[in-house]
C-alpha cells in the first residue's frame, strides 16, 4: 500500500488515518486492528537534492488467538512433563494464524490417580457359582455369576437344570467400544473343500467345506454342476480367534454314465447390522463461540456391520476438510471450523451409513456465534446543524450477536441517547439504533460527536464520528431570517458586536443585517452582503467570538439544451408602472429572449437553450422613484457531456497520467491495451477509447497550417497527435529564408526514442518580395531606417515589430488599430491614445488608416497596399496626396516616395540608407 502525501487514506474501512502536526508529524493511526494489518509499514521522506532517500520501516504484529502460535505445556500433579512430548506448529491456509499441536505419549495404568479416563477392553472374565465337573440334580437351581476384571462388568444367570443341560456349555461374553467390533462383525474370507477327488461308478464319496472364522457363523451352500448331491450335513464350531467356523459335508454317488462332476462351496455371512446413530462431541448446543475462534467437533458411529461411512455437512454443503480419527473398526471424523459471523445459527450435520441403512443416520449441532458489529452509520436531521436549533443524530450499528449497546461520546465524555431497540440483521444478528437529541451551540462548531457500538459479551466495539459544522448560513437573495446568537455567560448581561472580515459593522452599514442583543435579523438580503462574519459577546469577565459565514445564493432556474426556459422576477413598489422590469446580461445576445411584464411579474423566455447560455441574468426594476432594484437569477443549462476526441487524446503512455480520470501505477505489460473513458450525466453519456501502450517514438503531427510569412520567415501552426506525454498544439517560425521565395514546408516530432513521420500534408508558402505580405493574422509589417536616425521618438515602444489577433496580443487590446478602417481618423489622434494593456506592455507603432477597401481618398492618408485587390482596382500608394500634411510626430513623410520597390534588406532587416522610404503592408 502506498498512502502518498494525503492525510486521508482511502479504503481499509476508514480505519487508517494520518495524525500529528501538519508540517512535521505524519503518524499512522490504525483503529480496530485486524489480522490483515499484520505487515511491514514504511515511512518515506522526500530527500533534498543529491541526498539519499530517507526511509524507516516498522513491523506491526497483531496478537490474536493463534497469532503467534500457542505454547502448550503438559502437567501431572502440578509438575511439568517434558519427556515424550512432541510439539509442532502448522500454518492455517489463507490465514496469518498458526495451529499448535502437542502430543504426549504415556502408558496408562489402572487405576489412574489424575481423574484421566482411559478406554480399554474388558478384563479376563471369571465365572463363579458353578465348578467344572460338579454334579447337579435335575430341577436344581444353578446361579452363575460373570465378572470381568477390575472395575468389572457383572452379570448373573439363574437356571433350573434339566436333562438337556447334561454336558451343555454356557458361555458369557463381554465387550465395550474398544473390542466390540472385532469379535462380532467378522465376515468369512474363504471356504476350503476337502475329500476324495476320484471314485468308481456306483461308489459314494464325501466332500467337506470348511469356512474361515466369521461372526456370526457363515451359512454354507453347495452348488453342483452335474450330479445332484444328497445328505448334506452342517455344523458350527467355535474359532480360537473369537468367532465361528462352519463345516458342511455332502455325500455324492456317481453313475456309470458320469465321468466328472463339479461342486462349488459358497460361504456367506448374512448378518448385516446398521450402525448406532452417530454422536457429535466437542460442542454443546447453546454454547456461544466467539467469531475468530476455532471450533473442533468429532463425529463417531459405534457398532454396524460393515463399519459405517461418515460425512460432515454444513446445511446441504458437503465438507471435505476433515481429519480421519478412525480407531480399528470404529469410524471417527473430526471437523475444525474457523468460526465466522455467518456460522451463527448454522447447522452442522454428521451422517453415518452402511449397507444396512436405507437412509443415513444423522446427528446435528446448531452453532451459536457471538460477533461484534462491523460498522456504525451516523445520520443527522436536519443535514446541517444550526446553532440554537434542535438537532437529531441517529446511530445505527451493523449486525451483532448479542445486540450491541450504543453510547455517544463528545469531548471524551459519554452522552446518554435514546435507544430505539433492535431490528433483525445479517447472520441472525441484531442492528441497534440510538438517537441523540440536543440543541447545538456555537461551541459545538467543528467538534466531533462519536457513536460507539459495543458487544458486551465479547467486549469488542466499533465507532465512528461526525463533526458538526453549524457556522454557515445559506440563504437565497431577497430572503429574510432571524438567527439567535445569544451567548451563555455569567454575568448573563452581554454586549454584542457584529464584524465582517474583522471590521466592526455598525447599525446601517449593511441594510439587510441588524444585531440586537445577540439576535441577528436578516432582511431581504442582497448578494453583495455575503461574506465571513463574527459575533463578539462581551461581559465584565471577558469576551468570546463565534465565526460564521453568510452564503447568499441566487435564485436558480434549470433547463436542458434545446428546451425553453422562463426566468421569473416578482417586483413591488409604488407606483407600479408599465415596463418597469428590464433584463440584462453582458455576455448574452438579448435578441434571443422574449421579455414581458404584467401585474408586478417580469418574465424572460428563452425559447431554445444553448449549452453556452448558463450564467446569471439580472432583473432590473425601475418605477422612476429612487435607485432601480436589481436581482440576479442563475440559469443552468443541462446537456449531454462531451469528450474532446482529438487524436492527441486517443492514446496514453506509461510516463503520463490524467489526474482525476485513471492513474496506472507500477505499469506492467498486462496493463497495455484499450481503455474506455465514459462520461455521463442525467442528459446522456459520451465515450472515447484510449489505447495505452509502451513508450515509443511520437506519432506524426497533424492539422499543419500556414500562419504568416515575412520577407525572411514563415510561421506555421500544427497539432501533436501524441508525443508520449505531451499532447497539444505547437506554433513555430522558420527564420533566415530568402526574399520572395516559395517553399514547401513540413514538420515532424522527435523524442528520445526516435522521430515521427512527417505530417500528411505539407504547406506551400512564399516569403514576401517587397510588394506584398502573406499573412493570416492581420499582421502589419513595417520597414524603416535604423534607430540611430531616430525615425521614431524614444517612447515606450520604439521598435519595429509585428502584432496580430492570432499572435501575442488580443483584438480587444488594440481595437482601434485593427477593427475598422472605413472611417478616416487623424494619425495624431490615434498615436496619442495609450494602449489598453496598460503599463508594462510594448505598444506597436500606430498604422495609417484607410478610407475604404477600394482606395477612395478623402483628405487624409491614402490606403495601404493590401493583399487582395481585384484586377481592375488601382493599387494604392503609401504617399500623401499633394497638399496634404502630417500632424503625427511618429511618422516622417518621404516626399520622394514613389510606392514600394524591391530591395534587399540588410541582415538587420533595415534599409541601408537612413533616408530610405517607410513602407507598410496591412492584411
Amino acid at each position: 500500500m502506498i498512502s502518498g502525501f494525503e492525510r486521508n487514506i482511502p479504503g481499509f474501512d476508514g480505519r487508517y488515518s494520518v495524525i500529528g502536526d501538519d508540517r512535521t508529524e505524519y503518524n499512522l493511526q490504525i483503529t480496530n486492528t485486524e489480522l490483515r494489518d499484520d505487515d511491514d509499514f514504511e515511512c518515506q521522506v522526500q530527500p533534498a537534492e543529491n541526498n539519499p532517500p530517507l526511509k524507516a520501516k516498522a513491523h506491526l504484529t497483531i496478537l490474536a488467538m493463534g497469532r503467534p502460535a500457542a505454547n502448550i505445556k503438559w502437567f501431572r500433579n502440578d509438575e511439568e512433563i517434558t519427556e515424550n512430548v512432541v510439539y509442532s506448529v502448522t500454518p492455517v491456509d489463507n490465514d496469518k494464524r498458526e495451529n499448535a499441536q502437542s502430543i504426549l505419549t504415556i502408558t496408562p495404568k489402572y487405576p489412574d490417580d489424575n481423574n484421566v479416563r482411559f478406554t480399554f477392553p474388558p478384563g479376563e472374565p471369571v465365572i463363579t457359582g458353578y465348578q467344572m465337573d460338579e454334579a447337579v440334580a435335575v430341577n436344581d437351581t444353578v446361579a452363575m455369576t460373570y465378572k470381568s476384571g477390575v472395575d468389572y462388568a457383572y452379570n448373573e444367570l439363574i437356571i433350573v437344570a434339566q436333562k438337556s443341560d447334561n454336558d451343555a456349555e454356557y458361555r458369557c461374553e463381554a465387550w465395550n467400544i474398544v473390542n466390540a467390533q472385532t469379535p462380532f462383525t467378522i465376515p468369512p474370507t474363504k471356504a476350503t473343500i476337502t475329500g476324495t477327488r476320484e471314485a468308481k461308478a456306483g461308489e459314494m464319496l464325501t466332500l467337506t467345506c470348511t469356512t474361515s472364522n466369521s461372526n456370526p457363523a457363515a451359512v454354507v451352500t453347495w452348488i453342483p454342476q452335474g450330479v445332484g448331491g444328497s445328505d448334506i450335513r452342517s455344523r458350527t464350531e467355535p474359532s480360537p480367534d473369537g468367532g465361528y467356523v462352519t463345516i458342511s459335508e455332502i455325500d455324492i454317488t456317481l453313475s456309470s454314465t458320469q465321468t466328472n462332476a463339479i461342486y462349488t462351496c459358497s460361504a456367506t455371512n448374512n448378518q448385516i447390522d446398521p450402525p448406532s446413530p452417530p454422536q457429535i462431541t466437542g460442542y454443546t448446543e447453546g454454547e456461544a463461540i466467539k467469531a475468530g475462534e476455532v471450533l473442533k467437533m468429532r463425529c463417531t458411529a459405534l457398532r454396524g456391520n460393515p463399519p459405517a461411512t461418515l460425512q460432515w455437512k454444513k446445511g446441504n454443503d458437503t465438507l471435505t476438510d476433515v481429519t480421519d480419527l478412525t480407531a480399528g473398526n470404529i469410524p471417527s471424523l473430526e471437523l475444525a471450523v474457523l468460526v465466522k459471523p455467518d456460522d451463527n445459527h448454522a447447522i452442522y450435520r454428521c451422517l453415518a451409513s452402511n449397507r444396512a441403512t436405507e437412509t443415513p443416520l444423522e446427528a446435528l449441532k446448531q452453532i451459536t456465534v457471538h460477533f461484534p458489529p462491523k460498522f456504525v452509520n451516523i445520520t443527522s436531521q436536519p443535514a446541517e446543524a444550526r446553532s440554537g436549533h434542535q438537532l437529531e443524530l441517529t446511530c445505527v450499528s451493523g449486525s451483532s450477536n448479542p445486540p450491541a449497546v450504543i453510547t455517544w461520546i463528545h469531548n471524551n465524555q459519554q452522552l446518554q441517547g435514546t435507544s430505539l431497540g433492535h431490528t433483525d440483521a445479517q447472520y441472525w444478528g441484531k442492528a441497534s439504533k440510538n438517537v441523540l437529541d440536543f440543541i447545538p451551540t456555537s461551541a459545538d462548531h467543528d467538534t466531533p460527536y462519536g457513536c460507539r457500538a459495543t458487544n458486551l459479551a465479547i467486549q469488542e466495539s466499533v465507532h465512528d464520528a461526525v463533526t458538526l459544522n453549524n457556522a454557515s448560513v445559506v440563504i437565497i437573495a431577497g430572503e429574510s431570517r432571524v438567527i439567535n446568537f445569544t451567548a451563555i455567560a455569567n454575568p448573563s448581561h452581554c454586549t454584542y458586536q457584529l464584524k465582517r472580515e474583522g471590521v466592526i459593522i455598525n447599525a446601517g452599514d449593511i441594510e439587510s443585517l441588524t444585531l440586537d442583543e445577540g439576535v441577528l435579523t436578516i432582511s431581504a438580503i442582497a448578494k453583495e452582503d455575503k461574506g465571513q462574519f463574527a459575533i463578539v459577546a462581551m461581559n465584565t469577565e471577558g469576551m468570546a467570538a463565534f465565526d460564521f459565514s453568510i452564503d447568499v445564493q441566487c435564485a436558480a432556474v434549470e433547463g436542458a439544451a434545446g428546451d425553453a426556459a422562463t426566468l421569473r422576477c416578482v417586483v413591488s413598489g409604488h407606483p407600479m408602472v408599465l415596463g418597469m422590469v428590464t433584463w440584462k446580461r453582458d455576455d448574452f445576445d438579448m435578441t434571443r429572449v422574449l421579455p414581458s411584464y404584467e401585474n408586478g411579474v417580469g418574465l424572460l423566455v428563452i425559447e431554445t437553450l444553448e449549452k453556452t447560455d448558463s450564467g446569471a441574468f439580472t432583473c432590473i426594476a425601475d418605477n422612476g422613484v429612487g435607485t432601480p432594484a436589481e436581482q440576479e437569477i442563475e440559469l443552468t443549462v443541462k446537456f449531454t457531456p462531451e469528450i474532446d476526441k482529438s487524436p492527441e487524446f486517443h492514446k496514453a503512455a506509461n510516463n503520463i497520467h490524467y489526474e482525476n480520470i485513471l492513474l496506472v501505477k507500477d505499469v506492467q505489460k498486462a496493463d497495455y491495451g484499450m481503455y474506455g473513458c465514459i462520461v455521463t450525466n442525467e442528459r446522456g453519456d459520451d465515450r472515447l477509447s484510449i489505447f495505452f501502450e509502451n513508450t515509443t517514438k511520437p506519432d506524426a503531427p497533424y492539422d499543419l497550417e500556414f500562419v504568416n510569412a515575412t520577407h525572411n520567415s514563415v510561421t506555421l501552426r500544427w497539432k501533436l497527435a501524441f508525443k508520449r506525454g505531451s499532447p497539444g498544439g505547437v506554433q513555430g517560425a522558420l527564420q533566415g529564408l530568402s526574399l520572395g521565395t516559395e517553399y514547401e514546408l513540413n514538420v515532424m516530432a522527435h523524442n528520445q526514442l526516435g522521430n515521427s513521420d512527417y505530417a500528411a500534408t505539407p504547406v506551400i508558402a512564399k516569403t514576401s518580395n517587397g510588394s506584398d505580405t502573406t499573412s493570416h493574422s492581420n499582421t502589419i509589417e513595417l520597414y524603416g531606417p535604423t534607430k540611430e536616425t531616430h525615425l521614431y521618438p524614444a517612447t515606450a515602444s520604439d521598435e519595429a515589430r509585428s502584432y496580430g489577433t492570432n499572435d501575442r496580443y488580443n483584438e480587444d487590446d488594440y481595437s482601434d488599430d485593427y477593427k475598422s478602417y472605413e472611417s478616416v481618423t487623424e494619425l495624431s489622434e490615434r498615436s496619442s491614445r495609450p494602449s489598453s494593456r496598460g503599463t508594462g506592455h510594448k505598444t506597436p507603432p500606430p498604422p495609417p488608416v484607410r478610407s475604404s477597401s477600394k482606395g477612395a481618398v478623402e483628405n487624409s492618408v491614402p490606403p495601404l497596399p493590401a493583399r487582395n485587390y481585384d484586377a481592375t482596382d488601382a493599387m494604392p500608394r503609401y504617399v500623401p496626396p499633394p497638399g496634404s500634411s502630417y500632424n503625427n510626430v511618429n511618422v516622417i513623410q518621404n516626399p520622394s516616395y514613389d510606392g514600394p520597390s524591391a530591395r534587399t534588406p540588410t541582415p538587420q532587416n533595415q534599409p541601408t540608407d537612413p533616408t530610405d522610404d517607410m513602407r507598410g503592408y496591412l492584411v
